[in-house]
């Protein structure tokens, strides 16, 4: 990170979609001209995280702090181009009203990127989608850019055109991509998203096995020191020593808890947890749509349905 103040804060931030938390907690800082890769597992919740920084899904809970005029810019998995009659249309959609005469900008990207601008975005080749999609986030010059999975379908051309625009850019940018040599060649920082908690590394992907066996080591240390507390409690419970005395109960209710905390380990280090607890739902948000369309052959069922229940 460099050496001015971040652009955008998360702070304490909570977010579970019904029964199941994705963030518990959760902090992260950008500054200004980070460059930043999101690593976690699938179905960890990176590209929801990603969405909860450009604003398209509010966290339950936790403060943001934005820095006043900073502009984010956010390209997702999959686009959606409906109402576009080109693959430039899509493009300078990505400029602000007041910037419609900076129109030039999507010229240059579609030389850089060598896009087929005159193209159909129904009708055009995954890959030249995505090219337009990228250009659409970069036209508008933003202070952070969000990349989910940025090389799919991209040649091998594109993706190193791709990694020289990102650094040579002068805002923040946070990347999704399964793909390990692009990270290698962009990131100067990780962050890792890993059951619920955020981690922080101010080295690129280069360096993120070293660093992840690191942790898990000490997590595993932490495991077998709590292991070892509840064997010598559990021990001394077994030798017949009365619990009716307050000093007696007070390590009883010690060992409980800390049974409690090795149950709470074995459930993180588990890989999924399918038990629906009963309990109170945490989560605001149930259920949400964007842009559905239903049809039976002719016959129009739904068209651009879009609704969020809480």
């Amino acid at each position: 990170m460099d050496n001015f103040p971040p652009i955008y804060t998360i702070k304490g931030a909570h977010l579970s979609f019904g029964l199941h938390p994705l963030f518990t907690g959760l902090d992260l800082v950008i500054g200004r001209s980070d460059k930043t890769c999101l690593i976690g597992r699938n179905g960890s919740g990176k590209s929801t995280l990603l969405k909860v920084i450009a604003g398209v899904i509010e966290p339950d809970k936790g403060e943001i702090f934005i820095q006043p005029g900073t502009k984010i810019a956010y390209m997702p998995q999959e686009s959606d181009f409906k109402g576009y009659a080109t693959l430039k249309d899509v493009i300078l959609s990505g400029l602000d009203e007041h910037r419609a005469d900076e129109d030039y900008r999507a010229d240059i990207l579609i030389g850089q990127l060598d896009i087929a601008s005159a193209q159909n975005p129904e009708t055009a080749s995954g890959g030249e989608r995505k090219k337009a999609a990228l250009a659409k986030a970069l036209i508008g010059e933003p202070d952070i850019l969000l990349l989910d999975e940025p090389t799919n379908h991209l040649d091998i051309a594109t993706i190193e055109k791709l990694e020289e625009i990102i650094n040579n850019f002068k805002g923040a940018v946070i990347v999704i991509s399964h793909d390990r040599a692009f990270l290698n060649h962009i990131s100067t920082s990780t962050i890792w998203l890993d059951r619920g908690i955020l981690r922080a590394n101010d080295k690129g992907f280069a360096h993120f096995e070293q660093w992840q066996e690191q942790i898990i080591n000490q997590e595993i240390i932490e495991q077998k020191n709590l292991l070892k507390k509840i064997e010598e409690e559990t021990e001394w419970l077994h030798k017949g020593v009365t619990a009716r005395r307050k000093r007696n109960m007070g390590r009883l209710r010690r060992l409980q808890q800390l049974r409690l905390e090795r149950k709470e380990q074995i459930k993180q280090t588990g890989s999924v947890n399918l038990t629906i607890d009963k309990g109170e739902i945490l989560s605001k948000m149930i259920v949400e749509t964007k842009h559905i369309y239903k049809s039976f052959g002719d016959r129009e069922l739904v068209k651009d349905f879009t609704i969020r229940i809480l």
